[in-house]
């Protein structure tokens, strides 16, 4: 099947690569209540462990066993340490 004289993307037995000028572009989906659950739950820990232990001192291993997760489970959040850093608020007294 053609569309705008290019084949249709993703259609036929073997999934040959789009020959189409106008690439798809991947839209990043909402996250799920879960998955802002979780992420609140990272930077709630995060805050409390940079807290007592300074941010030297506080590893990503430390902050998945604190949330109760795994550091694969982190990783699938925040892809580094110094991303969920830069999401946590640097006081309690900046939050809203």
């Amino acid at each position: 099947m053609l569309t705008h004289g290019f084949p249709v993307h993703g259609l036929g037995p073997r999934r040959a690569r789009c020959r189409c000028p106008y690439p798809r572009r991947r839209v990043p989906s909402p996250l799920t209540f879960t998955e802002q659950a979780r992420r609140r739950q990272l930077v709630e820990c995060t805050i409390d462990l940079i807290s007592t232990h300074g941010l030297p001192a506080t590893s990503l291993s430390a902050i998945a066993a604190a949330a109760g997760l795994s550091k694969a489970a982190f990783l699938y959040h925040f892809s580094s340490k110094d991303n969920l850093t830069r999401v946590t608020p640097s006081s309690p007294m900046s939050a809203p």
